[in-house]
């Protein structure tokens, strides 16, 4: 990977900022911009190129040199709110403190905050893209969800050439281009139900060997762009309810990590978190605390259902003028059965 210049900066003005620590590093080498006419000298040519407008308005949007991205650093009060977080996602406890450690292991060396490759192994419906995005917000880390079923071959990835119709950058060049943070999260969601492609003997996970190994991944060629850029600070978390399918040699390269099932009384505090997304969601339109019988009376199904029901539960109160949400919005057999044992 390019070297990386930690910026100087005293505590009294990161605490001001809001900032952790944080670096710079040459995410595309001004040479190749240069020879690909996508520079700045070059602004002004060919301005219907989409890279070229996409690092214009980087320029634009966040003040920096084009070819520069930054850094977040690891620091002791990042790993200690990610240490307190593992009690507020008790069936992942393992990937929090996992995390916790690498960020604690980090900060001793004020090195920029990465995760090495993990593999989220759980039952469906445990909510855990919600619950990676808030452990990336602990960590002040950006965060991106992709879900593999809806990537239809590895050009939605890593591009196409710029040859072919309708040929278009890949979503990791485009993420890493257009934003200023170089170390982001990324969860790839349902990573068991890839797309094998018109060629069955051609595994989907071949192509993301390279961007698991950090020599590699820092001289990532995106077929679309055709120059390097360095994808070696992406933290890669893979989730999955099934390993039967993988080849070893994937497996090889990412840490495996088992997601328990929730407990009832975790559950419910899953549940609640929920509600305090969705009522964030709606500008605190509604109680800031649901009642416990609310609670109770959500589906005992995947998480993506209770959000579901909370929002329709949130909808039929909207419509009696109501700021609380009462087991009798919801339409599940709990609620049903909660109004029942009330009668």
């Amino acid at each position: 990977p390019r070297p990386f210049h930690v910026i100087a900066a005293n505590d009294k003005a990161i605490a001001a900022a809001a900032e952790p620590p944080h670096s710079k590093i040459e995410l595309i080498a001004p040479a190749d911009l240069a020879a690909h006419g996508l520079d700045v000298r070059n602004n002004h040519s060919d301005s219907s190129d989409p890279v070229r407008k996409a690092l214009a308005r980087f320029e634009r949007d966040w003040g920096m040199p084009r070819h520069e991205r930054r850094l977040t650093h690891a620091t002791k009060e990042t790993a200690a709110r990610l240490s307190s977080a593992a009690e507020d996602f008790p069936h992942l406890a393992p990937l929090v403190r996992a995390l916790a450690g690498e960020a604690q292991l980090l900060s001793r060396a004020n090195l920029p905050l990465q995760f090495r490759p993990i593999l989220l192994v759980g039952q469906a419906g445990l909510g855990k893209p919600s619950a990676l995005s808030r452990i990336a917000a602990t960590a002040g880390l950006p965060f991106q969800v992709y879900n593999m079923t809806l990537m239809p071959s590895s050009f939605a990835w890593f591009g196409s050439h710029r040859t072919w119709n309708g040929a278009t950058c890949g979503v990791i060049a485009r993420r890493l281009i257009e934003t200023p943070t170089a170390n982001p999260i990324i969860l790839v969601d349902e990573f068991d139900k890839a797309n094998p492609g018109p060629q069955a003997d051609r595994s989907p996970y071949g192509a993301f060997y390279p961007l698991l190994e950090r020599e590699t991944a820092a001289k990532f060629v995106d077929e679309f762009l055709g120059f390097e850029i360095d994808a070696s600070h992406i933290s890669w978390i893979f989730s999955a309810n099934d390993l039967s399918g993988f080849p070893q040699p994937i497996l090889d390269r990412l840490e495996i990590i088992q997601a328990s099932p929730p407990t009832p009384s975790v559950r419910l505090k899953i549940c609640r978190s929920i509600y305090e997304d969705v009522n964030a969601y709606y500008l605190h339109a509604f109680d800031r605390e649901p009642t416990e019988a609310f609670l109770q009376s959500l589906p005992q199904g995947s998480f993506r259902a209770v959000r579901r029901s909370i929002e329709k539960a949130m909808a039929h109160a909207a419509s009696c003028d109501r700021t609380a949400v009462e087991p009798s919005d919801l339409q599940t057999p709990e609620a049903r059965r909660a109004q029942i044992g009330l009668i």
